[in-house]
């Protein structure tokens, strides 16, 4: 055969190599009709797969876009007086209340990057959600009746605050209790379920979780699917790390060997997360992980192709330095995963979305000033030199007058000041940048938004575990607000 033989035969034998099962070619195929992270296309002649652009699909092209609202919404965040919203909308849009706080969200329509808040209005009978749709001014849109996407959270998940002594060791109690808060508070209307993976112990050598625990918690997601539960997410703020450094940086080299050494390691967790990518596929489940916090040299070891992942981003807009699995193959998703604990008039926020996300249960003690903003209640220089002086009045009764009458209202002051002002009075092992309530030694931090709440050895609140539950919930709002805007 001839060259020009050859080219011809080439020719038709490309022709035939992009048709599309046959009928149309990649070309002529419809983004909107290509779904998942890893397309793949398969040609009915010669059998012939082939692996698509990732962001082609209606998924990816969807997360590219969320991906630059969060950016720009972290670097530019909402902020609105809701100048336009009636007295009895208002309330309810500036109330921190838990009650209102878990009622309401902001929703960013991918579409065009409106911004809407959103009110729960009811629940109808058969389940579907009543809301009341307010523009980013807090005008009247419309009401609308949304079907709740059904999500469930693979984690631990008990909800009480650890507490030790004067301080609170941890806001949001267990991980899996912030990862539920995380994602009610972005999305307050979808059906969310936790189930517990018995958070202890470890896979392999990386991750923080009991083989046993996930066991359990795998095979009871896999039993829901299989008995025919529509569960339309799945959140799984958790995985295991490996390095890239000791792979040359490549991922394709890491992916082999991490996979190889998992399967040894824990055989049955693996064939248990093989079967619920197969369900998840089958059923079109979307299964959400967090991509890790070992930075950029560090991947997730749970490497499947319908597994998605999300990274964190700062409040500057760039990837946080603990995000990990930075490759588009694995990491599709990024949401703001660094916040700030601050205190409220009832309680403690953690999501830096406004409201109240717990309430004082298990707080170390009855925390009246938290919330309180510092300037209100901060002892000033004149009233701190006249408190000094009591100590030195014979007078006991006139000297507690004053004192209660100086400390009725501005009782708070920094304890290292006290210190140095020559005070001390068993508050030396105290934390220095905290604040004391004088009138009875509670013990307080200054929060990022001027506020006081119970003293926290860490006020940072950051992960890509907190990243995942974000997304997921928006994801999920999305399609609940489908044809609704």
């Amino acid at each position: 055969m001839g060259k020009i033989g050859l080219a011809v035969n080439l020719a038709k034998r490309t022709a035939n190599f992009v048709k599309n099962c046959g009928e149309r070619s990649i070309l002529q195929t419809k983004p909107q009709n290509l779904h998942g992270i890893n397309p793949m296309l398969t040609f009915k002649e010669s059998g012939l797969t082939v692996e698509l652009p990732r962001f082609i699909t209606e998924e990816m092209r969807e997360a590219l876009v969320m991906n630059k609202i969060a950016i720009n919404q972290a670097k530019h965040p909402i902020s609105s007086t809701f100048s336009k919203a009636s007295p009895s909308d208002l309330k309810r849009l500036t109330s921190e209340t838990i009650e209102d706080t878990y009622s309401r969200c902001q929703w960013t329509n991918p579409k065009d990057g409106r911004v809407y808040n959103l009110l729960k209005e009811g629940v109808t009978d058969d389940g579907k959600v009543l809301i009341r749709i307010l523009d980013i001014d807090g005008a009247f849109v419309k009401e609308a009746v949304i079907t709740p996407k059904k999500i469930v959270i693979i984690d631990d998940n008990a909800k009480a605050i650890m507490k030790s002594g004067y301080k609170i060791k941890k806001a949001g109690g267990s991980h899996g209790g912030s990862v539920e808060i995380f994602a009610r508070r972005n999305n307050p209307f979808a059906n969310i379920e936790v189930i517990s993976n018995a958070y202890a112990g470890k896979i392999g050598n990386h991750p923080k979780y009991s083989a046993l625990g996930l066991e359990k918690s795998l095979t009871q997601v896999i039993e829901k699917l299989k008995n025919g539960e529509k569960i339309d997410f799945i959140n799984c703020s958790w995985g295991g790390e490996a390095n890239l450094k000791q792979f040359a940086g490549n991922y394709e080299t890491a992916t082999e060997f991490i996979l190889r050494d998992f399967v040894k390691k824990e055989k049955k967790v693996y064939k248990l997360l093989i079967e619920l990518s197969k369900l998840c596929k089958k059923n079109k489940t979307r299964i959400i992980f967090s991509s890790g916090n070992g930075g950029k040299d560090s991947i997730n070891i749970l490497l499947f192709d319908n597994f998605e992942q999300v990274g964190s981003i700062g409040r500057n807009g760039k990837i946080s330095e603990f995000s990990a699995s930075r490759n588009s193959r694995y990491t599709q998703h990024y949401e703001v995963g660094e916040s700030s604990i601050n205190g409220t008039d009832k309680g403690l926020n953690l999501t830096g979305l406004p409201g109240t996300d717990q309430n004082f249960i298990c707080m170390p003690f009855e925390s009246e000033l938290s919330g309180k903003k510092l300037e209100d209640i901060l002892i000033s220089d004149d009233e701190f030199k006249q408190l000094k002086n009591l100590l030195n009045c014979n007078l006991y009764k006139e000297c507690i007058e004053l004192k209660n009458q100086i400390l009725k209202n501005r009782r708070i002051v920094k304890i290292k000041d006290f210190i140095n002002s020559g005070f001390d009075c068993g508050m030396s092992n105290l934390p220095q940048d905290a604040y004391i309530d004088l009138k009875n030694h509670n013990v307080y931090s200054l929060g990022t938004n001027g506020r006081l709440m119970p003293y926290m050895e860490n006020q940072d609140f950051s992960g890509t575990s907190f990243a995942a539950p974000v997304r997921t919930a928006k994801l999920a709002l999305n399609e609940m607000m489908k044809n609704i805007i």
